[in-house]
């Protein structure tokens, strides 16, 4: 008998964390899709070289890796050099993109590949992940991926195979950039916003308790879904094999104390061996931008409307507004 396909969706804290942590709700999409794209990584918790996989991502993305001068002169280029290509542009919100992108390039030794347009070379395979659906240009963004260019000598994932390595590398050269991109527009569209509370909340807190407080009420990525392998009891709800759990982070983090500083118990970056492995690089990125906003003159921008698109449910990029440069600004160096 086939397995049946219902979706359920679960929205409170505890049922999510149970999800994430329960041995019977294994890896779906968008992981599933993951394995067409990259073959076989540290997404897809039930391989046999998950631990393997995942103690080089935590490795090569520790506290002390990215405290480290050669992350730190990484992440300070890549703003410096993102601020720089939003002036010419007149557009804060491409900062978004440009540097979480430009972090990966330089992290892959890729430094003569333009950060926008690796963006737009991936975007089918983002897209891919986001729906589920083969679109236009995915075989290419694939290739893209999986190219040369990714296999240099950079001295990342250093303790896997040679083939394991090059599906970790394609997956970083997209996915390592994407929800931080995500989380970079939320924190700009909050700084233009309500910059007030912007600043208020980032001198009561400090700027790490900002940052989880942020990703918490906003989580970048909407879903994390997961498949049934068995009967399961969570909370007040029966599963049954074959369907398909789609925990809501954006509801269920609404459950957790807004007060703590800690993140570990809401679902942002996930929980148990569907955690995220690279969120620290994330963090460091988002640590230095704040910094950056707070010292800048919020009359420095001119914050236009524009028609806003509903929010997509897994890469949750907000729309709707622009970021111009006012008068003199755009040529501040």
């Amino acid at each position: 008998m086939a397995d049946r396909r219902v979706s359920i969706y679960v929205e409170d804290l505890a049922d999510g964390v149970a999800v994430l942590r329960g041995n019977q709700f294994r890896t779906d999409h968008p992981f599933r899709a993951t394995r067409q794209l990259f073959g076989p990584t540290v997404l897809d918790v039930e391989g046999k070289d998950h631990s393997t996989r995942k103690r080089n991502w935590l490795q090569d993305f520790s506290r002390r890796a990215l405290a480290s001068e050669s992350y730190r002169s990484i992440i300070q280029r890549s703003m410096a050099e993102g601020f720089a290509d939003a002036r010419d542009h007149d557009d804060l919100m491409r900062l978004a993109v440009y540097v979480p992108n430009r972090v990966i390039l330089l992290l892959l030794r890729c430094e003569d590949i333009d950060p926008m347009k690796h963006h737009e070379r991936v975007r089918p395979a983002i897209a891919y992940l986001e729906t589920n659906v083969k679109g236009p240009g995915l075989a290419e963004a694939k290739a893209y991926l999986r190219s040369a260019l990714f296999k240099r000598d950079n001295g990342l994932f250093g303790g896997l195979e040679p083939r394991e390595r090059e599906a970790e590398l394609s997956l970083l050269a997209v996915a390592g950039s994407e929800t931080t991109t995500v989380a970079m527009k939320a924190l700009l569209a909050f700084w233009a916003e309500d910059h007030d509370g912007f600043v208020r909340e980032c001198e009561d807190e400090g700027v790490d308790a900002f940052i989880l407080r942020l990703l918490r009420r906003d989580p970048p990525l909407g879903l994390a879904t997961r498949y049934c392998s068995g009967e399961a009891r969570v909370g007040e709800t029966t599963f049954q094999k074959g369907d398909i759990v789609h925990v809501d982070l954006v509801k269920s983090n609404g459950g957790c104390p807004m007060s703590n500083g800690s993140a570990s118990s809401d679902l942002t970056f996930g929980q148990g061996k569907h955690s995220c492995p690279g969120h620290l690089l994330a963090k460091a990125e988002l640590t230095l931008l704040t910094e950056r906003l707070m010292a800048m003159n919020r009359a420095d921008i001119v914050l236009e409307r524009t028609a806003a698109a509903p929010r997509p449910a897994n890469f949750r990029h907000p729309s709707g507004i622009a970021l111009r440069f006012a008068g003199e600004a755009r040529s501040v160096a």
